[in-house]
């Protein structure tokens, strides 16, 4: 079904499946999302306390992971419109999957973070299975800015875990026009469904990323410059930096002066490495490359704060880095979750765009650089290795 680079091959762990009466759906995991053992109890009870009731033909399923809410509604009633969001690239790669694996065409699954880019309006019902780790006005987002994408007398129904309970019962009191239908409790799980009445408005009141997930400024040093950065909640490295992290840095720091016209900048978490390199080698053109929408959305504000014009930039959400492209530098982090066959598949894609005289730098745990230093594609070779405190940084060139 798949080709062997396809992030839905790589990733995958194994198929789980979801019982609907007679009928079983099955999905396809990764490790890397949640609930990749099973299919999480949250979700199977708000599905349950669907059963019976109309809740329309247009769906919105936000923040999907692989897709079990919003595909087994569209199973229910093939004449569906379904939407399946999630700001996570891999999400959207293995529900785009779990779609044809369970033979349901027009469902529309794309990225967004939270409804920033949900493409429609006028939704029936909006679904969601909401983290447990959540920040108050990330929680307050979801719950309350649904009702701009919902048509008068559609529907919203959220599962939370029990400890959000109360906090979700207040943030709905408060909304005057928020009328809750259903609060149905289990041993670790609540389920809300509520409707907002009066009059829709067009635009939602909160809308930018920075408003929703700012957290606070910190400040940068790579080599000479020092710069200002606004970090965000629910990307590390908030207050102070990781020591793969440092390790980049300072490899992108000893290049200084040299002429770097296209910078390839992945993983970029809050933007530091990739803010370094705009001070560092003022680039032509800096691609930022993610799974992650929140990353993508907080280091291109931070490189626009720090005066890189906004043409330079261009921001890729997908999984794996190929650009199509010929880059001068690669840089960035490898995720310790995704394990040696996420970080040589990256590396292969890497190399295929390096051009000549070009460089890879990494970092990650010295473990993880171990291994990965003995199943590099042969057109790169390590000149250079730095270690500190159990990470490790490797520079990789042309032979």
């Amino acid at each position: 079904m798949n080709s062997p680079e396809s992030p839905a091959d790589i990733f995958f762990k194994k198929i789980v499946v979801l019982k609907q009466g007679k009928h079983t759906l099955q999905f396809r995991v990764s490790q890397e999302l949640f609930s990749s053992h099973e299919v999480d109890t949250g979700t199977k009870f708000l599905l349950r306390t669907l059963g019976g009731i109309e809740i329309g033909r247009k769906i919105l399923d936000i923040g999907c992971g692989y897709g079990p809410i919003g595909l087994t509604l569209k199973w229910q009633d093939k004449q569906r419109i379904v939407h399946l969001v999630d700001r996570d690239a891999l999400a959207v790669a293995f529900t785009r999957q779990n779609a044809k694996l369970n033979r349901l065409s027009d469902v529309a699954t794309y990225g967004s973070l939270g409804y920033g880019a949900v493409r429609d309006t006028d939704f029936d019902l909006i679904a969601s299975n909401i983290p447990g780790k959540i920040s108050a006005e990330t929680l307050r987002h979801f719950l309350l800015d649904g009702r701009y994408y919902l048509n008068p007398d559609g529907l919203i129904a959220v599962v939370v875990v029990n400890p959000l309970r109360q906090i979700v019962s207040e943030i709905l009191g408060s909304a005057s026009e928020a009328t809750i239908l259903l609060e149905q409790v289990s041993s670790r799980y609540t389920v809300f469904h509520y409707r907002f009445t009066g009059q829709r408005l067009s635009e939602p009141a909160t809308n930018q990323v920075l408003d929703i997930y700012q957290r606070d400024m910190m400040r940068v040093t790579a080599g000479k410059h020092t710069f200002p950065m606004q970090t965000a909640r629910g990307l590390p490295e908030f207050n102070q930096l990781g020591h793969h992290t440092r390790l980049l840095l300072k490899g992108i720091a000893n290049e200084q002066g040299s002429t770097i016209s296209r910078v390839l900048a992945f993983n970029p978490g809050q933007g530091h490495a990739a803010l370094a390199a705009w001070h560092l080698y003022q680039p032509e053109q800096l691609i930022l490359v993610d799974r992650d929408l929140l990353s993508l959305h907080f280091t291109r504000h931070n490189l626009l704060q720090n005066g890189c014009p906004a043409e330079r930039i261009v921001t890729q959400h997908q999984v794996g880095i190929t650009v199509g492209q010929t880059i001068n530098r690669i840089i960035g982090v490898l995720r310790g979750t995704e394990g040696l066959k996420g970080a040589t598949w990256m590396m292969e894609q890497a190399a295929a765009q390096l051009g000549q005289n070009g460089r890879i730098l990494t970092a990650a745990n010295s473990h993880l650089i171990t291994q990965l230093t003995t199943h590099l594609p042969e057109q790169v070779k390590v000149i250079e290795r730095k270690r500190h405190k159990g990470n490790s940084l490797i520079v990789l060139a042309n032979p």
